[in-house]
């Protein structure tokens, strides 16, 4: 097999990404020594040329459906190279992964034509345990992918297309969500990052103290930053964020391709912290498997009945439907949680950085914990959203 169709959510990047519209995200380990080059350009071609070629890949449009086509493993380029993925993608003709390394770290930086942030999650630990391992280091690669074996089919599958169930009443079709309020993104303005590390343990703490999960503490603080900011506007609109869910913890496969769906969180109307939390719980558990099903049958749904349709008149519709969806969303919030790695890496590393480019909204909030260390990172770009990062983090702290 040398190249194959991309899912659903693929699909939707391919119609959908552009210089405005970069659909990127990267995941960078902070290491605690220098990184060696020369060993990381060889776990990179050990992972992504061998042991999980699949993801090594560039789309290629076709008559019916955008594909992904196999390509030799990235070259890794220094950090200092433009950030904005559209650049590599454009320059690389589709290309679809790069790998970013500065003195002390390396990045890996992705759209989600073929893999989401749980998927990158799992081939950023690939990657450490790799580098590590060509390192000399002995490791526990219990859990973990390992390069000496075989790929495994079910890496590689779609969990839309394997869990589709048409028995299942397919819900309507999403005809957009009410408009939301929205700090529009400063003209030109690049993408910055604001980003904070919290003691994992002490934010279990407190979330326990509360009776709600972490992602449920910290959206509260940024739904009441949120509040603040617009307090200061004439915008009356609600504030909504989108959450992004993975679709794996209902529907286990080791897939590392998109297998994830987003859910909009509306902000409840109070400036008090528990009734703030209080009105979000029942959001968070209605996402349930009943839930979870419906969306996957929406969205293989969509693809098995436009077949036959050409694709340019789908990427029409793909984009009209992204652009009165993107009117409902003030920010997004995605927690992809702690990734495990052996304790001689975790030595290791300081902190992992998960990072959201920007697209329709002016903020991204996103967090990925290593070890002890939850990082949290808003990606901004306006005055306002920089203001939004300092007042949630300082609520958080």
């Amino acid at each position: 097999m040398k190249k194959f169709t991309l899912d659903p959510l693929g699909q939707f990047t391919a119609a959908n990404v552009r210089e405005n519209k970069p659909c990127s995200f990267l995941i960078t380990a902070h290491l605690k020594e220098r990184i060696d080059p020369s060993i990381l350009q060889q776990a990179v071609n050990d992972v992504l040329g061998c042991r999980l070629p699949f993801l090594s890949t560039r789309m290629r449009p076709g008559f019916f459906w955008y594909s992904q086509e196999f390509i030799p493993p990235p070259k890794i380029v220094p950090a200092s190279v433009p950030h904005r993925f559209e650049y590599y993608y454009g320059q690389g003709r589709g290309h679809t992964l790069r790998v970013l390394y500065g003195e002390r770290h390396f990045t890996v930086e992705n759209i989600h034509s073929n893999v989401d942030g749980r998927g990158l999650m799992k081939v950023t630990q690939t990657l450490l345990v790799r580098y590590f391992e060509l390192l000399g280091v002995a490791l526990n690669k219990t859990g973990m992918i390992d390069c000496d074996a075989e790929t495994h089919p079910e890496e590689a599958e779609s969990g839309y297309a394997r869990f589709y169930n048409p028995k299942k009443k397919l819900p309507k079709s999403l005809a957009g969500r009410p408009p939301a309020f929205i700090m529009e993104p400063k003209p030109g303005a690049a993408t910055q990052v604001v980003s904070q590390n919290f003691d994992l343990s002490k934010m279990k703490q407190v979330a326990k103290e509360h009776g709600c999960t972490i992602s449920e503490y910290m959206m509260t603080h940024m739904f009441l930053a949120l509040a603040e900011q617009r307090s200061k506007t004439d915008n009356k609109l609600p504030i909504a964020a989108m959450l992004p869910v993975d679709c794996r913890s209902f529907f286990p496969t080791r897939s590392l391709r998109n297998f994830v769906y987003s859910q909009t969180i509306t902000m409840p109307e109070t400036d008090d912290f528990s009734q703030m939390l209080a009105g979000l719980r029942p959001q968070f558990a209605a996402i349930n498997t009943e839930f979870i099903q419906s969306a996957v049958n929406e969205m293989q749904g969509l693809v098995n009945k436009t077949g036959w349709v050409p694709f340019a008149f789908k990427k029409a519709l793909l984009r009209y439907m992204e652009n009165r969806e993107s009117r409902g969303i003030t920010t997004v919030f995605s927690n992809l949680g702690k990734m495990q790695l052996p304790p001689e890496i975790e030595q290791q590393l300081e902190c992992l950085e998960f990072v959201i480019d920007l697209e329709a909204t002016s903020s991204c909030f996103s967090c990925v914990t290593a070890g002890e260390v939850l990082t949290l990172t808003v990606s901004v770009a306006s005055d306002e959203a920089q203001q939004l990062a300092r007042d949630t983090i300082q609520r958080l702290t």
